[in-house]
């Protein structure tokens, strides 16, 4: 026998949530007269946690597999008919009837308004056709289907216009319910009472939505926005019944911008006044949640696909992040979900289409209007170096923005620490000009782990770079909350005296000390030279060192000896800076795996002390973290001299896991090889460098 709930308690305890979740003071009966509302908060009403508790059961205990439905269609009254539907009443926790009456009909939509609040023909007509022609047929492209037939065994929607009795409702402050979905339409009565008895709980046994007639003007573009969202719930929940919130909601605010009314403009700057939240929780600033999910659900459909992204996100059944992940991976998208918030966060800063930007709306600096054009978040500005050690805290999946101004010439040197138990992805953008518009943005990702430090160089400050943003996106989810160290100084640039280094593209192995036979022409007085065989000095063998960065000594196929990696020491060779990687997985190209699974990453440069004279040096790449090109992107510089520009491992090497060598030729005048990293875009990692002797 199935258990039955008994939720008359539950009942109650929804009605308590509910009225300290919108309505603080006590209940009171309804004002005789409908207050003036001025210009209250609008929200949305689906996930109110009580609506949103009892559904999450209703979809455990009776699954969508096994609900059933009415046995026959639900006869539809002719048009001026009074129908009665159950509503909920957000403010005493309660159900109650209203009567409306059918004001049109479609072969998609049923319109039904409530009894006394009289709305002209003219804009019915409206309703109807911008319903029908405008949000159905597009949010059927970007989302999916409602149930068809559903519950009712009726091919049509139910769209019921009534004042929604909220906070108010009732003439007290608090936010206005602008509509909302309630999955609870989508069950028997019946069923509903076999597993709630004395609960109370109503179904109306349809496909519907209802929308608020004083939140919003009737055929208004606010109008429209709550339509296009509620319907977007009821596409959502026939997949993915129970979703996480923040991506339905998501979904739903792009549902309003698809269908050409924009997204709400008190969400998104509500949103991008306080950035410094998790895009995947709710707050006690619904507006500013609200922001975030539209936001980051518009980013996610220009960015990844259009409508093929949004139908895999909608329709993938896997929730939250995980469910994310796993509509992405179903459309071959490599990026993971730290990756997206990272460069989201950029966009909403940024702007730059060129980096990450959006191509719908504007966020600018000055002339906002909340309807395309939204005011860029507040920065923390630093205008005097050396500054620091300063610290600021990010939520999980939040993000700060701090701004380096007022820039002397030299070099901007930022060092970043992570705090224990949590990680950043750290975005510093170079800009050309003062306000980071109408110039060249400079996009360099820097990946900290727990505990790490590391360096980031902007070169040409004060001069080609006018200012720099650093935007920290804290990743761990161990932690709510993540603490970034930062400081800076602007070091002046000085003229190298290192050797140079002449680049080749040969990945042939360093030269051995066995002599090599050359023909070269002799000089003698007779009009034909002779040809005569002479043997070269052979190059010194005494100076070799091969260094496994990152991993331990190892010994390869070939039986040399890779030393373990190990910091600089004044005539020794080690790293400068950086931390270690390593995996497990198998790399193509190569029978010495192990040499290519561990890697030094964020490291400035490997400093070798050397006997003055010509040298192979041998850098071995794999790119066994990024899963995409363009996502690590950096300089190389030998004896300050460049030899692999914009170098892309993930690029060259064709894929990730697969190594990739590259051998140069240097000649050494002063006694240092010194092989610098500069990044780009995200971190410089190494897996081995091997550096031999060829000549004097």
């Amino acid at each position: 026998m199935r258990r039955r709930y008994d939720v008359l308690g539950l009942a109650f305890a929804i009605a308590a949530l509910v009225i300290a979740t919108i309505y603080p003071a006590a209940a009171a009966q309804p004002a005789q007269t409908q207050p003036e509302r001025g210009s209250p908060v609008i929200i949305d009403g689906t996930h109110i946690a009580a609506l949103s508790k009892v559904t999450r059961q209703l979809e455990k205990v009776v699954p969508a597999s096994s609900r059933p439905r009415l046995q026959s269609p639900k006869p539809i009254p002719p048009l001026g008919s009074t129908v009665d539907f159950w509503a909920w009443d957000f403010a005493t926790g309660s159900f109650y009837p209203v009567a409306t009456t059918l004001q049109r009909l479609s072969e998609q939509t049923e319109l039904y308004v409530q009894a006394g609040y009289p709305i002209s023909a003219e804009t019915l007509d409206g309703i109807m056709h911008t319903v029908d022609s405008v949000i159905v047929n597009r949010e059927h492209k970007a989302f999916g289907h409602e149930p068809d037939p559903g519950i009712d065994e009726i091919a049509r929607t139910v769209i019921v216009l009534l004042d929604i009795r909220d906070a108010q409702y009732y003439g007290r402050g608090g936010p206005l319910v602008g509509g909302y979905f309630w999955a609870i339409n989508e069950y028997l009565q019946s069923t509903i009472d076999e597993w709630y008895p004395n609960a109370n709980l109503k179904s109306n046994e349809r496909e519907m939505i209802l929308v608020d007639l004083s939140a919003t003007t009737p055929g208004s573009r606010e109008f429209y926005q709550v339509v296009s969202h509620e319907f977007q719930h009821l596409i959502h929940w026939n997949y993915d019944p129970d979703e996480d919130d923040w991506i339905n909601e998501g979904m739903s605010d792009l549902a309003a911008q698809l269908s050409g009314f924009g997204l709400p403009g008190g969400h998104v700057q509500a949103f991008l006044d306080s950035p410094n939240r998790n895009v995947t929780r709710a707050t006690d600033s619904p507006l500013a949640d609200y922001g975030a999910y539209g936001l980051f659900g518009l980013f996610l459909w220009e960015r990844y696909g259009a409508d093929a992204i949004s139908n895999a996100i909608v329709q993938t059944p896997v929730n939250g992040i995980d469910g994310l992940d796993a509509a992405f991976a179903g459309r071959n998208i490599p990026d993971q979900f730290a990756q997206i918030v990272s460069h989201w966060a950029v966009a909403n800063f940024l702007d730059d289409l060129d980096v990450y930007g959006y191509r719908a709306i504007d966020i600018v600096t000055q002339g906002a209007d909340g309807i395309t054009r939204y005011r860029r978040p507040a920065v923390t500005r630093q205008t005097i170096y050396p500054t620091g050690p300063l610290s600021t805290t990010v939520a999980t999946w939040g993000a700060d923005y701090i701004t380096f101004d007022n820039l002397q010439p030299g070099d901007l040197v930022i060092t970043l620490t992570s705090s224990i138990s949590t990680e950043f992805i750290v975005n510093v953008v170079s800009s050309s000009t003062d306000d980071f518009a109408n110039g060249t943005n400079v996009l360099r990702e820097v990946s900290l782990r727990s505990g790490a430090t590391t360096a980031v160089t902007i070169r040409g400050a004060g001069s080609t770079v006018r200012r720099v943003a650093l935007i920290p996106v804290h990743i761990s989810q161990s932690a709510e909350y993540g603490t970034l160290l930062y400081r800076a100084a602007i070091v002046a640039r000085t003229t190298p005296t290192s050797p140079t280094a002449t680049p080749t593209r040969t990945m042939t192995p360093a030269p051995t000390a066995t002599p090599t036979r050359t023909m070269t022409p002799a000089p003698t007085a007779t009009p034909s030279p002779t040809p005569t065989e002479t043997l070269p000095q052979p190059p010194s063998p005494s100076y070799v060192v091969r260094l496994n960065c990152g991993g331990s000594r190892y010994t390869d196929g070939e039986r040399n000896i890779w030393t373990a990696d190990a910091p600089y020491t004044p005539g020794g060779a080690g790293y400068i800076g950086g931390q270690t990687y390593r995996v497990g997985s198998a790399i193509e190209g190569t029978t010495d795996d192990a040499l290519y699974q561990s890697e030094r990453w964020g490291m400035s440069a490997y400093r070798f002390d050397v006997p003055n004279g010509t040298y192979s040096v041998t850098l071995r790449f794999s790119e066994n973290y990024v899963s995409q090109r363009g996502l690590r992107v950096f300089d190389v510089l030998i004896g300050g001299q460049p030899v692999l520009t914009n170098f892309d491992v993930f690029a060259a090497a064709g894929g990730k896991y697969r190594a990739y060598d590259r051998s140069f030729t240097v000649t050494v005048r002063d006694g240092r090889l010194l092989i610098s990293f500069v990044a780009r875009k995200s971190e410089p990692s190494i897996k081995a460098i091997a550096v031999q002797a060829i000549g004097p």
